[in-house]
């Protein structure tokens, strides 16, 4: 069997898709959904994993993890299509796109978009640097309403900005300067993240019309960096350090606060929250302890620390009555009182 350091992990009712390394290589695997038993491995054959999230589509699964890489969801066979790119992907069944937000060697800082074999079509947001050069994990990708939207945080380089792309051409249609502090998140017309506007000096929560870009309001929210905001329903919701934070999706105004301190990095990979709008709550993730809150109004249903002598847990995944996470390392899957 392989042993594996899973780092993130996404499903469905058949089997789980697991991110990580397999010894120094950056990784992916499945994993069958009822038993946990490993079907293949795919290794990339370079040696630098950070541990971004898988993306599937098109009965494959990719991974931008020290280079561009496709796996057959069936096989594990698969390919790499560059070297020295690291963040997030994201798909719309025709194009795979991708992000590089820590510049080693390579074609430093950008996102490009490939088609399903990973051709190269365009690249955007490009910036030239020296090798090593590391900026704050806190951008990313979302795909909606017929547009890319990339969170460029670049430091304090040129680059950085919010910015809608036509994903077939690359065609820039909006940039919105200022400086991406989260990943985005998309709904209803609008786009959601955590940013620091110009000439300010605390964060806010920021939602613009996705056609435009144009601000709709801007909440003032401090240490929630990282992630993107979680929406659900007639709420976005942020975990900050100190609470898990609901607002209202039109207005910006807080609904509810539920104190349940968030321990994980400020990164965009390090995700804490996951939404169930079946049964309305929302899984919180608070250093070793779960917590099941209502959506309504952040009230705690239910809460303890599940995995024994686990000392990280993140990546909560939802899938039917499932929940997936990651704790040191290893996928654990909690279903009443089953665990795999």
């Amino acid at each position: 069997m392989l042993q594996g350091t899973a780092t993130h992990a996404i499903a469905d009712e058949e089997a789980v898709y697991v991110a990580g390394a397999l010894g120094p290589v950056p990784s992916v695997w499945r994993m069958a959904a009822d038993t946990g038993k490993t079907r293949w491995g795919y290794e990339s054959h370079t040696e630098a994993p950070r541990g971004g999230w898988p993306t599937f589509a098109k009965d494959r699964v990719y991974l931008v993890d020290d280079g561009v890489n496709w796996a057959d969801a069936a096989t594990g066979h698969g390919r790499r299509a560059e070297l020295d790119a690291w963040g997030e992907s994201v798909s719309d069944g025709e194009h795979v796109f991708a992000e590089n937000n820590w510049y080693l060697d390579g074609y430093g800082l950008y996102v490009s978009a490939f088609d399903m074999d990973l051709k190269l079509l365009w690249r955007r947001d490009y910036n030239a640097l020296s090798r090593g050069y590391q900026v704050p994990d806190v951008g990313g990708l979302a795909l909606a309403g017929g547009l890319l939207v990339h969170a460029a945080q670049h430091g304090a380089l040129s680059g950085t900005a919010l910015s809608a792309f036509d994903p077939a051409s690359g065609e820039r249609r909006w940039r919105a300067t200022t400086s991406p502090q989260s990943s985005p998140s998309t709904a209803d017309g609008r786009v959601y993240t955590v940013e620091r506007l110009p000439g300010e000096k605390t964060d806010r929560l920021v939602a613009r019309d996705l056609a435009t870009g144009t601000l709709a309001w801007a909440t003032e929210l401090a240490n929630a960096r990282g992630p993107a905001p979680v929406l659900a329903g007639k709420f976005v919701v942020v975990h900050a350090t100190d609470a898990v934070i609901a607002f209202d999706a039109t207005t910006g105004d807080r609904v509810w606060t539920a104190g349940l301190p968030r321990t994980a990095p400020p990164v965009q990979s390090s995700t804490t929250l996951a939404a169930a709008m079946g049964s309305r709550t929302l899984v919180v993730v608070s250093g070793t302890r779960v917590h099941v809150v209502r959506l309504d109004d952040g009230g705690e249903i239910w809460g303890d620390a599940p995995i024994a002598h686990a000392k990280k847990i993140e990546g909560p995944v939802i899938v039917g009555h499932s929940l997936y996470l990651v704790a040191d390392g290893r996928v654990v899957r909690l279903d009443g009182s089953a665990e795999h």
